[in-house]
């Protein structure tokens, strides 16, 4: 799928599970143990795939082995952690790049000369709704990281959207983070399915919303700028702006002409490469897909020898959001004489 990149090594330490990913992407190399592969295998560069708390450890020691590392988000689960990542980078002159496949989403890009156009003047606030339904939970293993504490799911959520914050507004430098829609779970543990956060940013504020586990896939940005207002829609592919114009009486029929054109183009371009990404899972149409083209966007910068553009300076950023979020949070179970009230 990405040229001059070769599949050549699998390490699990479940033998059976390396074997069956082995068997179908059809790699000779299978190991249980990193010693082992890195005797055995010629290796340039190591994807990090385990569990977000041993994310740091593999990486370091890949680094120290002389490999380049692409770790899943999150980097890790501090940054002071994190900055290790960074030092031994540095040291050996490798590449650290973390997977943040949502900024690589085609709209974020369009999102952003959008931005850089100056049709929206400066960018006040960013405004942001990630909403991951049930299937997004895998319920049927509670071993999984995200279960392991309430915050937990703030770093296996997260990352998605923190990613994009950071891409417009900058560095986090405060977080308030209430959670509500406590589920109970086995155990005596629980998950929370609504967060809502409130951010100061470098360059700005923003305002997001992830709910988890429950109702319908949603992925939208909205941002606030002193001249105008953009919309987008990661899921559909539509970017509405809603600039000043001057010619007010006719204003919202030429806003809903423009938007009407653009949704529809947007639909109609992406079932276009949906369908092309399922007859022919290598062609262009699925590289349109936001995690190649993130692996895309790190070999690119480890050829041409540059800095990815989500390298450990952003993974850490995005760790920075996760511990502020975390360290804030209030947790409130749902008042259901409220709501009863309100439905009735």
């Amino acid at each position: 799928m990405i040229p001059a990149v070769e599949l050549v090594a699998i390490c699990d330490v479940v033998p059976a599970r390396a074997q069956a990913l082995a068997g179908q992407f059809g790699v000779a190399q299978v190991f249980s143990s990193m010693e082992e592969m890195f005797r055995k295998a010629e290796l340039d560069v190591i994807h990090v795939l385990t569990p977000p708390q041993y994310h740091v450890e593999v990486a370091l020691e890949c680094l120290r082995e002389g490999r380049h590392v692409l770790v899943e988000k999150p980097l890790g689960l501090s940054a002071t952690d994190c900055e290790r990542l960074r030092t031994e980078s540095q040291r050996k002159g490798l590449l650290c790049g973390v997977n943040h496949n949502m900024t690589h989403v085609p709209v974020v890009d369009r999102l952003v000369d959008v931005v850089r156009s100056r049709k929206l003047g400066r960018v006040n606030h960013l405004m942001m709704n990630a909403c991951f339904p049930p299937g997004f939970i895998p319920l049927s293993d509670l071993r999984n990281f995200m279960f392991r504490d309430p915050t937990s799911m703030i770093y296996e959520f997260g990352p998605h959207p923190f990613s994009i914050v950071h891409r417009f507004m900058g560095r986090v430098l405060d977080a308030q983070c209430l959670a509500s829609g406590e589920r109970k779970l086995p155990g005596e543990r629980s998950i929370f399915e609504s967060w809502q956060i409130a951010l100061i940013c470098q360059r700005g504020t923003a305002s997001l919303c992830f709910i988890i586990g429950k109702g319908v896939a949603d992925s939208s940005i909205r941002l606030l700028g002193e001249d105008g207002i953009a919309h987008a829609d990661l899921d559909s592919g539509a970017v509405r702006l809603f600039e000043n114009s001057p010619f007010p009486n006719t204003k919202q029929l030429r806003q809903a002409c423009s938007h009407s054109k653009e949704c529809i183009g947007a639909a109609l371009k992406k079932t276009w490469h949906s369908y092309g990404a399922t007859v022919s899972p290598l062609s262009d149409h699925a590289r349109l897909d936001p995690f190649v083209r993130s692996l895309f966007s790190f070999y690119q910068a480890l050829f041409a020898k540059t800095t990815p553009r989500e390298d450990v300076s952003s993974g850490i950023a995005v760790v920075e959001y996760c511990e502020e979020t975390a360290g804030s949070v209030k947790f409130a179970s749902a008042d259901k004489e409220t709501i009863a009230h309100v439905a009735s």
